[in-house]
C-alpha cells in the first residue's frame, strides 16, 4: 500500500465542519462523510469485489476478435475486459512480451470501471496511481507533465519547471509517465517550496511503485491483489474535522492508513453510532426515488440500464402570485439539489433532466448558469451537452467507481440494521 503524503496542520485546510464514520459491516468497510446534517459522500472498500483502481494479478481466458478485447480472470468466478486501447507497457510475468496476449498469460491489471449488475469490469495495464499532490500513471506512448488549470500561471510554470529539474537531476527518466499535478494546497498556499519538494517525492515514490510491480507480484499467487487505491478515502480523512470508528476493526483500518490523524472509537451500549447522527433519514434522502424541495417541489430519481433520468415537479402554486417565478424558483432550488444528489448518489454516464417547463429564454438561461455552476461541485464533473427542443437537460459524467445502487445490499445492512 503507498502511503499518502502527511499534511501538518497548516496545510490541513478545511472549508466547514465535516464529520466521518467508519463502520464494518461483514468483510467490508464502509464510510460516511456527514456535514450540514446530511451525508456528502459514502464509500464502501469491499474485500471480495473489484474496486476502482484495484491492481491483481489476471490470468488471459480468451480474445474476443469482434470487439477487439480480452477476458481476464481476477478471481475463480470475476473477469476483467481489457479492451486493446487499454495495453500499453504490458508486465507479463510468465513470459516475455512479444506485442501480443496469449490465453494463459499472467500479468498485473488494474480495474479502471467497476462491474456493474451483469456488465463486467474494465481494465487497463495503463496503471495510473493517485494522490492528495499528484497523480502518475503509465503512458501509452510518450508521457508529460501536467499542471491543474486551476492552478495560476505564474505557480504552474513554477511547479513544472521545479518537477522537471528535480527528476533530471536525479537521472530519472519519466518519459513513459502521465504525470498530473493536483490543485490542492498550491491554489491556496502562496509558500509552496516545501510543497514543491513533498510533490517531487510523492511522484518518485508512484515511479518506484510502477517500476517494481513485477517484483511485488513474483512471491504472490494469481488472483492476489498488489494495490488497494485509499486516495479517496484518505481525502475524506484529511477533509474531516472529526473522525468516528463505529467499532475497532474500523478504528485500526484508519489508523493503518492515517496514524497522524485523532480518531475517536465509539463505545456507547445504549445508542448506537447509526441512531446518533440520524443516519436512517439522512440515507433514505439519497436512496429514494423521490426528493422533496424545501418550496414545494420535488424530484423524482430513476436509475435505468442506459442513464438516469431525473424528473422535477411543481408543488402547489396557490399562494405564488407569479407562477413564471414561482416555477423559476422551484427549478433553482432543484438545480442544487440535484448536484447533490449526483455527487453522493455517485451517478453517471447519461443523465436526462427534465425540469418544469418554462417560456422564458431568459429563465431558461438563469438556469443553465445555476446548474452548471451547481455541478462544479462534483467530481468529476458532469457535462452539460445539450438541451433539447423538449426541454431536457442532456448531461455526461464519466463512470469509473459504482453508483450507491451497487452498493446498496452492503449499504442498508450497515444503516437498516
Amino acid at each position: 500500500m503507498i502511503k499518502p503524503r502527511i499534511k501538518n496542520e497548516e496545510q490541513n485546510i478545511i472549508t466547514k465542519d465535516k464529520t466521518l464514520l467508519a463502520f464494518k459491516t461483514g468483510d467490508d468497510f464502509v464510510f460516511f462523510s456527514v456535514a450540514d446534517n446530511r451525508i456528502e459522500e459514502f464509500l464502501v472498500y469491499q474485500r471480495n469485489k473489484a474496486s476502482y483502481k484495484d491492481i491483481y494479478i489476471a490470468r488471459v481466458n480468451k480474445y474476443i476478435k469482434g470487439i477487439k478485447g480480452y477476458f481476464l480472470a481476477i478471481s475463480d468466478k470475476e473477469e476483467v475486459f481489457l479492451q486493446e486501447d487499454e495495453i500499453g507497457q504490458v508486465k507479463l510475468l510468465n513470459r516475455k512480451y512479444d506485442g501480443s496476449l496469449k490465453c494463459g498469460d499472467t500479468l498485473p491489471v488494474q480495474i479502471k470501471k467497476e462491474a456493474y449488475k451483469n456488465k463486467s469490469a474494465y481494465g487497463t495495464t495503463l496503471f495510473e496511481l493517485t494522490g492528495s499532490l499528484s497523480v502518475v500513471s503509465l503512458a501509452k506512448s510518450q508521457g508529460q507533465v501536467s499542471i491543474s488549470k486551476k492552478i495560476e500561471d505564474k505557480k504552474r510554470t513554477l511547479i513544472k519547471d521545479a518537477v522537471l529539474s528535480y527528476f533530471a537531476s536525479k537521472d530519472i527518466d519519466i518519459s513513459k509517465y502521465n504525470i498530473t499535478v493536483r490543485t490542492g494546497d498550491f491554489a491556496t498556499l502562496d509558500e509552496i517550496d516545501t510543497l514543491i519538494s513533498e510533490l517531487c517525492s510523492d511522484i518518485e515514490e508512484k515511479i518506484a511503485f510502477l517500476d517494481g510491480i513485477e517484483d511485488k507480484c513474483k512471491n504472490r499467487l494469481l488472483y492476489n491483489k498488489i494495490y488497494t487505491d485509499f486516495s479517496a478515502l484518505y481525502e475524506l480523512i484529511k477533509d474531516s474535522t472529526k473522525i468516528i470508528a463505529d467499532n475497532k476493526e474500523a478504528y485500526d483500518y484508519i489508523k493503518e492508513l492515517a496514524p497522524e490523524y485523532e480518531i475517536t472509537l465509539y463505545e456507547d451500549s445504549k445508542v448506537d453510532l447509526v441512531s446518533l447522527y440520524g443516519l436512517k433519514s439522512k440515507y433514505q434522502n439519497i436512496i429514494s426515488d423521490k426528493v422533496n424541495l424545501k418550496n414545494d417541489g420535488y424530484i423524482y430519481i430513476n436509475p435505468t440500464e442506459a442513464l438516469n433520468v431525473i424528473d422535477v415537479n411543481s408543488g402547489s402554486a396557490k399562494n405564488s402570485k407569479d407562477k413564471n417565478q414561482y416555477i423559476l424558483d422551484v427549478n433553482l432550488e432543484a438545480a442544487k439539489e440535484i448536484a447533490y444528489q449526483i455527487r453522493v448518489r455517485n451517478l453517471s454516464g447519461i443523465l436526462i433532466v427534465d425540469f418544469i417547463n418554462m417560456k422564458s429564454e431568459k429563465d431558461i438561461t438563469i438556469l443553465t448558469k445555476a446548474l452548471t455552476s451547481a455541478l462544479e461541485s462534483v467530481k468529476h464533473s458532469p457535462k452539460l451537452v445539450d438541451i433539447t427542443k423538449l426541454g431536457l437537460f442532456e448531461l455526461t459524467r464519466v463512470k469509473q467507481s459504482g453508483d450507491i445502487y451497487s452498493y446498496k445490499t452492503t449499504l442498508d445492512k450497515t444503516i437498516l440494521r
